[in-house]
């Protein structure tokens, strides 16, 4: 599948240089950043040739046949982007959150269809052993029924990057991150949220300039009850996916997942019976994880024509518990009802 990706700032970057190539299946044709100091630096490290990048989306449509465009851009871009791909009839890859309001991303949904052309969201975070061998267990309810889920998410984001990405973003922690947390949720639990209520806060220390802390309360569909804490302001770290505790009918299932970057080290399964017995599940072997198992679920579902895991349409829910969330903050903590239809599950 040949790829044009849009957006070489670090974490575009970071995709051209670490993921693209783990992938067979595409095949990178063009690369478009209004930068020219971004785009003579990755044509000096030689991973691309300097007539293969571009300043616009619209220069690269005029120049290089290609199938899908890889959207690795900021936050406030995405929607035009996204759109002029759609609209040009490109398949599209982007990154999450994929639209700032719900409005936009059921626009660019809409967009999608009437295209016939697919839209996924890189939720890379479902992509892990761990998460799917959770899926799994929860699904075939191995331990029984979900009861309640407890999630805790640590980081520390230095005052160095003050003024930059998601420092200047409303709602970060939310955003940013609560967005991958409230995904695997959905993922692992395959059910719908029905409410949410939500706190969050931004220390008169903070150099951010909106909440990067807070916590949530989700109810879902037939019972289950998700708890989440998370912060952009804690030293003590815990791995990107977070720690997760799930306690269900015949005891608690405690797990963790993508380490540094896209990497495997603190993947762990373990179960605790009702008589205290912890067992460490073994873990499936995955061929791509993180972002390259988006990228190649993405190629496989274009070239056989189904829908892709995280869709934008199924992508909607997800947006939904974070503008739920957020709506949530903003009213001190009241319950947003997030049973009507936002998008389906």
């Amino acid at each position: 599948m040949r790829l044009a990706q849009v957006g070489l700032g670090r974490w575009g970057h970071d995709w051209m240089r670490t993921v693209l190539p783990q992938v067979p299946t595409a095949q990178l044709v063009a690369c478009v950043d209004r930068s020219p100091e971004r785009r003579a630096a990755i044509t000096e490290e030689g991973a691309v040739s300097s007539q293969d990048c571009y300043e616009s989306l619209e220069a690269a449509l005029g120049a290089v046949p290609f199938d899908g465009v890889l959207v690795t851009t900021d936050l406030p871009t995405h929607v035009a982007v996204v759109r002029a791909a759609l609209e040009a009839g490109k398949h599209v890859l982007v990154e999450k959150p994929f639209a700032p309001s719900l409005d936009e991303a059921h626009s660019l949904t809409e967009l999608a269809a009437q295209r016939g052309v697919t839209l996924m969201v890189s939720q890379n975070y479902r992509f892990f052993p761990a998460v799917r061998l959770v899926q799994r267990l929860v699904w075939e309810r191995s331990y029984g029924e979900v009861r309640f889920v407890a999630v805790q998410f640590r980081r520390f984001s230095p005052a160095q990057n003050n003024g930059t990405g998601h420092h200047t973003w409303r709602a970060p922690l939310l955003q940013d991150m609560a967005v991958h947390h409230f995904d695997l949720l959905r993922a692992t639990l395959g059910r719908r949220a029905v409410s949410i209520v939500c706190r969050t806060w931004n220390p008169d220390w903070s150099w951010f300039v909106d909440d990067p802390e807070g916590c949530a309360l989700v109810s879902f569909e037939d019972g289950p009850v998700a708890s989440y804490a998370g912060s952009w302001l804690n030293a003590d770290h815990t791995p990107w996916a977070g720690h997760w505790r799930m306690a269900m009918d015949e005891g608690e299932l405690w797990w963790t997942s993508r380490g540094s970057a896209d990497g495997l080290g603190d993947e762990e399964v373990r179960f605790c019976d009702r008589k205290g017995i912890w067992t460490t599940l073994e873990l499936p072997k995955l061929q791509f994880t993180g972002r390259a198992g988006c990228l190649a679920e993405f190629v496989d579902a274009v070239k056989s024509g189904r829908t892709p895991e995280c869709d934008g349409s199924d992508n909607l829910s997800t947006l939904s518990l974070v503008f739920g969330a957020m709506a949530s903050a903003a009213a001190s903590g009241a319950e947003v009802d997030l049973s009507a239809p936002q998008g389906g599950l």
